[in-house]
């Protein structure tokens, strides 16, 4: 089964008290992925309303932001699932997120080859990678900070864009974005986040995860025939 995404959400910020995205229903997924960003301190996890534990990728930060995706490989799943990142001391405001479910992920260490950086200008690359494998799932995520003015991500690279937000305190303006892309044939990629707030602190961060292994194939017909592994031609057994 090819690796696809199930739906997405994303976690609004709210300042003073932990933060929870809308209900979503993830029936089906094999990966479940949380991108989020915060003004200045990385003081916040994730936790959903199934019950799931989530492993954390590499922190990218930088003055006014930080950064990271989490990742949790065959989790509870199902309808009404929510998404909260919580406050862990009155330094960590500002939090926005993106959730994402995703089929077809293998359920077993998924998680393959990772990069990051930081970047003050218009736009910032996210590091290359070359995943190990092909068909696998390329996540790019961004976290950033405009200093008071809202801004629009886009990114290059075939990547998708699941969801994108932004902070409501006008003097940090922080939010964060997930895209996504299958690749096919595994292949060194580096996108590149653009805002339209020229400069912002952009902490760009990618991360590739393997597809499930392709289940076996059914019985073989030749001649009107059907053996469960056993080629048949013309009427007897083929070695």
């Amino acid at each position: 089964m090819a690796i696809a995404l199930v739906t997405n959400v994303t976690i609004p910020a709210l300042f003073g008290s932990p933060s929870t995205s809308s209900a979503i229903n993830t029936t089906g997924a094999s990966l479940l992925i949380v991108v989020a960003s915060n003004f200045s301190s990385d003081l916040y996890s994730p936790t959903d309303s199934k019950g799931n534990t989530y492993t954390s990728l590499t922190r990218v930060a930088s003055v006014g932001n930080t950064a990271r995706i989490w990742y949790c490989a065959n989790p509870t799943v199902g309808s009404g699932h929510t998404f909260t990142l919580t406050r862990v001391n009155d330094l960590a405001f500002g939090i926005s997120g993106c959730a994402a479910a995703f089929s077809g992920v293998a359920t077993t260490s998924p998680f393959d080859v990772e990069n990051g950086t930081a970047t003050y200008g218009a736009s910032g690359v996210t590091g290359s990678v070359t995943p190990s494998n092909d068909n696998e799932l390329i996540l790019a995520g961004v976290g950033f900070w405009t200093g008071g003015t809202p801004a629009v991500m886009s990114i290059n690279s075939s990547m998708s864009i699941t969801d994108q937000v932004v902070d409501s305190n006008a003097n940090s303006t922080s939010g964060s974005a997930l895209a996504y892309f299958v690749q096919g044939t595994a292949a060194a990629i580096n996108p590149t986040w653009t805002s339209t707030v020229n400069p912002t602190v952009l902490n760009a961060f990618i991360a590739s995860f393997k597809a499930a292994a392709a289940s076996g194939g059914g019985p073989i017909v030749r001649g009107g025939s059907i053996m469960h592994g056993t080629i048949v031609r013309g009427g007897r057994i083929a070695a």
